[in-house]
C-alpha cells in the first residue's frame, strides 16, 4: 500500500538519525515514546513503540549507513517512518513455536492501522500509521535530532 503524505499536511514532525547498532533500537523506542506522549497519545506510546522496535531491529541488521526515524502528527494518525540504505522490503515470516525471531512485520501488521513500504534512494522507508483518538497537540514542532 502506498502511503500519500501531502506536503504541509503534517501538524508536526519530529526526525531523528540512529547508527545500525542494536543498542540504537532502544534509543529509537524511547525517542518514539517521547515524542508521541509529549503530543498528548500516550495511550499509543507502548504500541507505537513496539511497532517501532520492531522495524528498526530489521534496519539495524541490514543498514550499513544511518537510519532515520521520523513521526509525523497529522490531523488524525501518528505516521512512523524507518528509512534505512537496505533497498529490499521486508517480509512476513512464519516462525516454528520455538522461534525467537520472525514475528515483527506480523506485530506490525496485527497493532498499526496501515503499513507499507516505498522506494528511498537506494534504499526504502518502511512506515506505519496509528489512528489518535483524540486531537493531537503538536507540543515538538519539526524538530530533528541526532542520535549516536
Amino acid at each position: 500500500m502506498v502511503k500519500p503524505w501531502p506536503p504541509g499536511a503534517a501538524l508536526s514532525t519530529v526526525e531523528t538519525t540512529l547508527q545500525p547498532r542494536p543498542e540504537q533500537v532502544a534509543a529509537g523506542r524511547r525517542f518514539v515514546r517521547d515524542v508521541v506522549t509529549a503530543w498528548d497519545q500516550a495511550g499509543l506510546a507502548d504500541t507505537a513503540s513496539l511497532l517501532a522496535s520492531e522495524i528498526l531491529t530489521n534496519a539495524v541488521r541490514h543498514a550499513r549507513r544511518p537510519i532515520a526515524l521520523r513521526l509525523r502528527l497529522m490531523p488524525d494518525e501518528i505516521i512512523t517512518e524507518v528509512t534505512d540504505d537496505y533497498a529490499r522490503p521486508p517480509r512476513r515470516l512464519l516462525p516454528a513455536l520455538e522461534d525467537e525471531e520472525g514475528r515483527g512485520l506480523t506485530l506490525v501488521e496485527a497493532l498499526a492501522h496501515s503499513w507499507g513500504t516505498l522506494p528511498a534512494g537506494a534504499g526504502k522507508i518502511v512506515w506505519f500509521t496509528l489512528m489518535t483518538a483524540t486531537a493531537p497537540q503538536p507540543r515538538w514542532r519539526n524538530v530533528s535530532s541526532g542520535t549516536d
